[in-house]
């Protein structure tokens, strides 16, 4: 029996994750303390709200630095590299899965977004400020 597309999805957005991003974010999305704060925390892709694609994607193409806080933790000098030899296909797979499975949120990564993120991904001070409204 063949899977589903959701399902074939969901698994690809996993594993392109586990490819790309557990290795400092943790299996699942935990998070490594001290080191690169948990991906799966629906308060913040809630407290993100419509950003919550736009965020994620700028993040992945730029790269973040700066001081966070995140579920009581404060990541201080964080500084994610930018990731932008990811494909898109790829991109979208990752924050599909982050956004909806580690989120639980119903959000998606629209294709025309991060094509313009892409071409003129956001300051580390937009995401940052972004981010502020959702911790």
């Amino acid at each position: 029996m063949l899977a589903s597309p959701a399902f074939a999805q969901e698994h690809d957005g996993e594993a392109a994750f586990a490819s790309h991003c557990a290795a400092c974010h943790g299996e699942g999305g935990a998070g490594t303390p001290g080191f690169a704060p948990p991906l799966a925390s629906p308060a913040l892709w809630e407290g993100l709200g419509p950003d919550a694609p736009d965020y994620l994607a700028g993040v992945i193409l730029r790269g973040l630095v700066g001081t966070i806080r995140s579920e009581g933790q404060v990541y201080a000098g964080l500084m994610m590299p930018p990731q932008a030899q990811i494909d898109d296909a790829e991109i979208a797979l990752i924050a599909d899965y982050v956004l909806q499975e580690l989120g639980g949120l119903e959000a998606s990564l629209d294709p025309d977004t991060l094509e313009t993120l892409r071409a003129e991904p956001p300051s580390h001070a937009d995401l940052l400020a972004l981010r502020a409204g959702s911790e």
